[in-house]
Parts: structure tokens; sequence; C-alpha cells
């Protein structure tokens, strides 16, 4: 079996096929009428963490999202909590994750087969995950918003 091993320690790590694992891709987000949902949901987030916290922590917050997003366009995640290829819940969606103070947070995503040449991610939905149901109410949520993608959304993409 391939394997990849991380620059930390040495852990070897079942290999990746999704692009955030392996050499970086482009990022489309699921946007229903012109909105891109996951940002403004990390948007929303941050504005509960100013509300509590004060700025510098929501902005504190924008930016290490926008630098895991970034670390995902050029396959640079660090192993082993940032990511997850194919969700058990869900194969076709996949997540990136990190620990913000005492927080996870989760971008869920999808590769379609439609943006794999263009070696396109499509990000689907940005939660907190509280708990273990709260997790599987949102995989359930980025794979519908990943169906409707595929039935309704994006049509330049159809073949």
């Amino acid at each position: 079996m391939d394997a990849d091993r991380s620059a930390a320690g040495g852990l070897v790590f079942p290999n990746r096929s999704s692009f955030a694992f392996n050499g970086g891709g482009n990022w489309r987000w699921y946007e229903p009428n012109g909105i891109n949902l996951p940002m403004r949901e990390a948007r929303q987030c941050a504005a509960l963490i100013e509300a509590t916290q004060g700025q510098v922590a929501r902005d504190d917050f924008i930016s290490a999202i926008m630098t895991k997003i970034k670390k995902a366009e050029r396959g640079e995640l660090e192993y082993p909590d940032d990511a997850k290829a194919g969700m058990a819940r869900s194969p076709d969606i996949n997540e990136l994750k990190w620990r913000l103070e005492d927080d996870e947070w989760r971008l869920y995503y999808s590769e379609p087969i439609k943006l794999h040449a263009q070696r396109g991610m499509l990000g689907l939905h940005f939660d907190v995950k509280p708990d273990l149901d709260h997790q599987d109410r949102s995989i359930d949520e980025a794979a519908r918003r990943n169906k409707d993608w595929h039935e309704t959304v994006d049509t330049e993409y159809r073949q």
C-alpha cells in the first residue's frame, strides 16, 4: 500500500487521493443563487466570536481559516489532525479540520468528476463540531449540497 510520510514525526498515513492532500487544487464554492454559503457560514461564526471575544479574536479566526484553505490549495496539510478524505457517513465528502481555541472547525468539501480535470475542490459546508451528532448533521448537509450542485448548480461544467 502506498503511503505519505508526515514531515512531523515521520508518521505514515494511507495515501490520499484528494487534491487537498496531494499537490493542491483550485477551490470552487457551493453558491446557490450567487451566495457563497460556506464562506457566509464562516463569517457568521466569526461574528459570534467577535461578539464574545472581540475583533482581534475574530480577525485571528478568519486568518486561520484562510491559511488552512490556502494550504489545501497548495497540498500542504499538516497531518494527522487537519483532514480526512472520504467520510464513512458519505464517501464523496472530505473534511478539512482544525482546532481554534477550544473548538474543532470543519470545512466539508468534495472533488466532483466535473471539476477533476481542473484540480477542482468544491467547498460545501463550514461548521463547528460540538459533538458527533452535530458532525453527522453537518456531513449530511454537505452531502445534500453536493447532490444539489451535481443536479442543478454550475451548469457550465455539465457535459
